[in-house]
């Protein structure tokens, strides 16, 4: 029989408490970016006195489970308290922004946990180094989450975000695997569901258009056996940006022409080691219509511990089971009020721009060395960018703030054409337009060159030409 403690800390009394805990404790970790909660129903006594942002650990058998602190509180006639806890990764819901260089997963969750004073244990190498990236006005765990998935996709590997014991770790998900098989035998039942209801196409049907919204060619791409099997479900969209629609409706058949499972575990003994992102092993013949023998990924986990008892709930997920995911819309390129010639922004020339900026975030301000490596006034800025993609002359020109206006390479477009690329100009500066709402470029002495808002701080916009 496992042996459960419940400690809080009251550091403004001075004490440790041992409160009584009546029903069940809850321990949940989930993949979705939540923090790790416990919740639990606390018997409110005379000499029982804490509070919000107190601390809580709780231990299975002497060895820390779970490392917290207090955020609600809510009590019945009864004197029955119910508490909720959180772990540290509650703490990166706070928003700020961060612009940083060549630094990887691993080294922004270090920064960010030294700067919010945060405890840290393992933390392994991710390796990949993120060239540059801005955050404006984002959450901690959303800056996590884009250099996760950034490092995934350069290097195919999984790593897990998770706090442990008071710690936030990060580890390769390939080193969390769990030794205990899940079966029948241990589980004492579970929740297994299909559906073609929602996200799921065995017909896509797409189009291009025109700039006049006219059709310019068609594709679709279909699965005869399952259009047999569960009648027609069409996905549709139309774009007119230059897609290779055959090879993209190809590729949306592949990825949506497929049922959706779930599968959750109920009741299971439980287990210390599992965590969300753990490894486990299943061995569940017949579950359905499919068999599964081999490792799942846990995407979430409740513990239940009561009295000497302990039982795990887990929702799991493997190559056959995972939750639908909505294809993104292939958008359309911004037509409004272009006139002929006039280009649509936002091509090739303009993302190795971009690029070149990005590349130089933090450089120092100069006016009198502009045109010195790694300096940079506010039209020298944009002037290499485009230089550094050919799209601007490099021997005998010069840009500044004062010829923009008459220089052949560009032309004068409204601010709701803005695409990527573009420049943004005030008299005596400029910067170049990024999307979302944000500018990058060299601001002032003492600025190093980096993002801003866009806003209202312009007043007239101008697109190179030649771009495509």
């Amino acid at each position: 029989m496992a042996k459960y403690k419940l400690v809080i800390e009251n550091k403004q009394a001075g004490n440790l408490q041992f409160p009584s805990v009546e029903g069940e404790l809850t321990v949940t970790w989930s993949r979705e970016g939540s923090p790790g909660k416990l919740i639990c129903n606390i018997v409110k006594d005379e000499s029982l006195n804490y509070q919000e942002g107190n601390t809580v650990a709780f231990y299975v058998d002497d060895e820390l489970f779970f490392y917290g602190y207090v955020f609600e509180k809510s009590r019945t006639g009864e004197q029955i308290i119910k508490t909720t806890c959180y772990d540290q990764i509650r703490y990166l819901k706070n928003k700020s922004t961060l612009q940083y260089k060549n630094w990887s997963y691993s080294d922004l969750l270090k920064n960010i946990c030294a700067d919010r004073h945060l405890a840290v244990g393992e933390i392994e190498d991710t390796g990949f180094k993120i060239p540059a990236r801005a955050e404006i006005n984002q959450e901690y765990y959303q800056m996590l989450k884009f250099a996760s998935d950034i490092t995934t996709a350069n290097t195919n590997k999984i790593y897990v975000l998770f706090d442990k014991g008071g710690k936030i770790c990060l580890k390769d998900i390939q080193h969390m695997k769990c030794k205990d098989v899940i079966d029948y035998d241990c589980t004492l039942d579970f929740d297994y569901a299909t559906s073609i209801s929602e996200g799921v196409y065995n017909r896509v049907y797409l189009k291009l258009l025109d700039d006049d919204k006219r059709e310019v060619k068609s594709a679709s791409a279909e699965d005869g056996g399952n259009i047999a099997k569960w009648g027609i479900l069409q996905y549709f969209d139309q774009t007119n940006n230059e897609e290779d629609i055959e090879g993209k409706a190809k590729e949306l058949l592949k990825h949506l022409n497929k049922k959706h499972r779930r599968l959750k575990l109920k009741n299971i003994v439980g287990r210390t080691d599992v965590r969300a992102g753990s490894l486990v092993p299943v061995d569940m013949p017949a579950i359905g219509d499919i068999d599964i023998k081999g490792y799942m990924m846990v995407a979430s986990v409740t513990h239940k511990f009561q009295e000497e008892h302990h039982f795990m709930d887990m929702e799991v997920y493997n190559k056959d089971i995972s939750p639908g995911i909505s294809p993104p819309s292939m958008g359309n390129k911004n037509s409004e009020g272009v006139g002929a010639g006039a280009g649509m922004g936002g091509g090739k020339g303009a993302s190795g721009a971009i690029k070149f900026l990005q590349a130089n975030i933090g450089a120092p301000y100069s006016q009198a060395q502009r045109m010195s490596p790694g300096k940079f006034d506010c039209s020298s800025a944009v002037m290499r960018a485009y230089q550094s993609v050919g799209l601007l002359p490099t021997k005998g020109y010069n840009l500044t703030t004062s010829t923009i206006a008459a220089d052949k390479h560009f032309m004068e477009i409204n601010k709701n054409q803005l695409q990527p690329g573009d420049v943004c100009w005030k008299k005596g500066h400029m910067e170049m337009y990024v999307g979302g709402g944000k500018t990058l470029g060299a601001h002032k002495v003492g600025t190093p060159l980096g993002y801003s808002t866009l806003g209202n701080r312009f007043n007239r916009f101008y697109r190179i030409r030649g771009d495509s």
